[in-house]
């Protein structure tokens, strides 16, 4: 066995470990997300959900790719579990994923 040092990198979280404090950050796994999902060009919000959106199971839209959509939820899902914020949107999404 050999001490490599602090940890640095782990299954999607990037560590930074000073001797008080140990701090997690996903911004490396959120952007690569985004570029294997090629949302490069998404638009930003401050907000993650909208107030008064009603979301039905009728659907005007075309239907998408049902692999690649769960794959996103899932990824999201991962990228929830540290922000509280955002799971509620992505747990909300991912009772729509049966039909995309």
């Amino acid at each position: 066995m050999t001490n490599l040092g602090y940890l640095h990198y782990f299954v999607g979280l990037q560590i930074l470990q000073t001797k008080e404090e140990i701090f997690l950050f996903q911004s490396k796994y959120a952007c690569a997300l985004v570029c294997h999902f090629h949302m490069e060009d998404s638009n930003p919000t401050p907000f993650s959900f909208e107030y008064g959106v009603k979301i039905g199971v009728t659907c005007t839209s075309p239907e998408v790719d049902s692999t690649s959509q769960h794959q996103l939820v899932d990824n999201l899902l991962y990228l929830t579990h540290d922000r509280l914020n955002t799971s509620f949107i992505v747990g909300f999404v991912f009772l729509y994923t049966q039909i995309p």
